[in-house]
């Protein structure tokens, strides 16, 4: 098992949850179903807890841990996309966290 989380493993999340579907994720992600719900097992292996409940070949919505690790996927997206706009020199790094 991998010990590192990248990119795709958030992105995948964020877009399976708030689309609540693996197969509208897919659609909105041009990726495989398959290729999805390979990185989301990943993601839940590493976090060492499933994220949404699964009945059968349903989905339904994630459990309540997983709002959480949402809200903290969204931010970590956004930093991401921040750092790569300075890195390409279209925007300046000013970030400012709180500790909670």
């Amino acid at each position: 098992m991998q010990n590192w989380l990248n990119y795709h493993h958030l992105l995948y999340f964020k877009v399976i949850a708030e689309s609540g579907s693996l197969a509208k994720a897919s659609e909105i992600l041009r990726v495989g179903q398959s290729a999805l719900s390979m990185q989301l097992k990943l993601l839940e292996d590493r976090l060492e807890q499933p994220l949404f409940e699964r009945k059968q070949k349903n989905w339904s919505s994630p459990k309540p841990v997983a709002s959480h690790w949402i809200t903290l996927m969204r931010y970590s997206l956004w930093v991401t996309r921040c750092w790569i706009r300075c890195l390409m020199g279209k925007q300046r790094l000013s970030l400012a966290f709180k500790l909670v």
